[in-house]
């Protein structure tokens, strides 16, 4: 009985950890910011897939960025406008999407674009 109980509870921790897992997601573009010096492969953001939600921090305030996420078709499924200069992340709950491939885009004043595929 203790054997069982024990083998639960391992089985639980595993599924519990898997959940929060973070699974970041690989960006392309770029977008106007302020670049050090010292290197070109700068990115001011950074996307996680973390169980049924994406985080998105921003490392530099960027003025007002435009955040999609779209399905594999180009239909928006989510949009939200976001001052990086008074918010340095942003969770979207993406629980209640079915299950396929998106895409997450993120758009700045001046023209700049990230995005970056996912699937859940």
């Amino acid at each position: 009985m203790k054997k069982k109980v024990l083998i639960m509870s391992l089985l639980l921790s595993c599924i519990i950890g898997m959940a929060n897992t973070q699974i970041p997601i690989e960006l392309s573009g770029d977008l106007i910011a302020k670049k050090p010096r010292s290197t070109t492969d700068y990115q001011p953001l950074e996307v996680f897939l973390i169980g049924n939600d994406l985080k998105v921090n921003f490392f530099d305030c960027l003025g007002n960025l435009k955040i999609v996420v779209a399905d594999e078709n180009g239909m928006s499924v989510y949009q939200q406008t976001v001052n990086t200069c008074v918010t340095q992340s942003v969770t979207i709950d993406i629980q209640n999407l079915p299950a396929g491939r998106y895409c997450i885009i993120i758009t700045d004043e001046h023209g700049g674009r990230i995005e970056g595929w996912f699937e859940i």
